[in-house]
């Protein structure tokens, strides 16, 4: 499949300098007169642990989600940032991963109809469900043939990587970006091109994907930015950078991404601004720095600058860096794997695989010390009384198509939805 590993990819021996003691998080002193203030990083805590692996963080407003795989499948769990306790979301005797969260809904990649739990298996068929925060009643957004894969929810715009077309479990060609509207219930095929299209994330107001139209080779990993507009609904390049540009995130007007194109195989963090239309570097420190996320004004990624071993090596600390004051800051430089972080307000999130990686949690640090741009709020859910699923059909009612059905004769009168609304 065209999702390189990050951690499996080959990288070039590198001498690395081992961080000054002002830069260890904690450790930060106040800014002198006349500079700008920098970033002060908490101690690390953990925001959800136990048995087994806690993997997939996501984060909107004070809402985390992520993928419990305490038993043999994973569900879908949340912590409230702001009493730090759990709850569940979705669970069930199948697998439930990658799931998405705006802070009002979360959705997610699910098996229940699946033939296995082989994930790399383009047609299994992995279907997209989603939930309101408000009731935590599943729902589904699309049970096509085949896998759906690696979805991601703004207001009533769900997007996801659709492997409908594959004819093959590997296929490397196929897979197109869908989007789902939950207010009108619509399913849209965004992008079609004769290629890869994959890794999709939407703001609400641009969806944007990682594209392998202008890779020749349907093995190689020369993949480009794509976006869509969801307003004009005009598609347009973000990065089409020599090598391999991928794991986009969006917040605002910046998209930010993991970029390969220095071609030494170990990767950089740049940026994109929507409004302008220009292109920027974040971080360019040596060794391999991905899987960026962004709210608001901060940058945090995975980055392996600390890792004397650039070649076999998998020790990866989280950094984050402030778009506002152009400064970059260590989150939580510390032994094992620290991977896929993601921010909201003022919390950092991330998997940490210091007990192994069959145990892992996910751990949270707080950031001070800064102004930060709080990113827009999610739009509120639809009016009216959440979401309905009907087994009868496999067809859910939302928001004011629900209350409708209710309060205009429910199924004597209406009968069982035949398509989702």
């Amino acid at each position: 499949m065209h999702y390189p590993h990050a951690f499996a990819r080959t990288h070039k021996a590198l001498l690395v300098a081992c961080l000054a003691a002002t830069s260890i998080p904690g450790l930060s002193l106040a800014a002198p007169v006349g500079q700008l203030p920098r970033a002060k990083v908490s101690a690390p805590f953990t925001l959800a642990g136990g048995a087994g692996n806690q993997l997939s963080p996501a984060m909107a407003g004070n809402t985390l989600v992520y993928s419990n795989c305490q038993s043999a499948n994973c569900n879908i769990a949340g912590v409230d940032l702001t009493t730090r306790q759990g709850f569940p979301i979705s669970e069930g005797t199948w697998d439930q991963q990658q799931p998405s969260t705006d802070g009002i809904r979360v959705v997610w990649r699910d098996g229940r109809n699946a033939a296995s739990g082989e994930t790399d298996n383009r047609l299994n068929n992995f279907d997209i469900y989603g939930a309101y925060m408000s009731d935590k009643k599943a729902f589904t957004i699309s049970k096509a043939p085949q896998m759906q894969n690696r979805p991601s929810v703004w207001g009533n715009t769900v997007v996801w990587a659709d492997f409908r077309d594959a004819n093959a479990p590997n296929d490397q060609t196929s897979g197109d970006i869908y989007i789902y509207d939950l207010a009108s219930g619509q399913e849209t095929l965004i992008s079609n091109a004769k290629s890869a299209q994959v890794k999709p994330v939407t703001n609400g107001k641009v969806i944007v994907w990682a594209d392998y139209r202008n890779e020749s080779d349907p093995q190689g990993v020369n993949s480009d930015l794509y976006a869509y507009d969801l307003v004009t609904k005009q598609e347009f390049v973000i990065s089409n950078a020599p090598d391999e540009q991928t794991d986009p995130a969006v917040s605002g007007n910046i998209v930010v991404w993991a970029d390969y194109r220095k071609g030494d195989d170990t990767s950089d963090i740049y940026g994109y601004d929507l409004t302008t239309k220009k292109e920027f570097p974040i971080s360019t420190a040596p060794g391999s720095q991905i899987q960026p996320a962004i709210s608001g004004n901060i940058v945090v990624w995975a980055d392996s600058r600390n890792e004397p071993d650039q070649k076999n090596g998998s020790n990866f600390d989280i950094y984050g860096y402030d778009l506002d004051t152009k400064q970059e800051f260590p989150i939580f430089v510390g032994a094992g794997t620290q991977s896929t972080p993601k921010v909201s307000g003022t919390t950092v999130a991330w998997e940490d695989a210091t007990k192994g990686n069959s145990d892992q949690d996910i751990m949270g640090a707080t950031i001070s010390g800064i102004p930060l741009t709080a990113a827009a709020p999610a739009p509120p859910a639809l009016p009216g009384t959440g979401t309905q699923m009907f087994p009868q059909t496999g067809k859910s009612v939302s928001g004011i198509f629900l209350d409708y059905w209710k309060t205009h004769g429910g199924l004597p009168q209406q009968g069982y939805p035949i398509s989702d609304l």
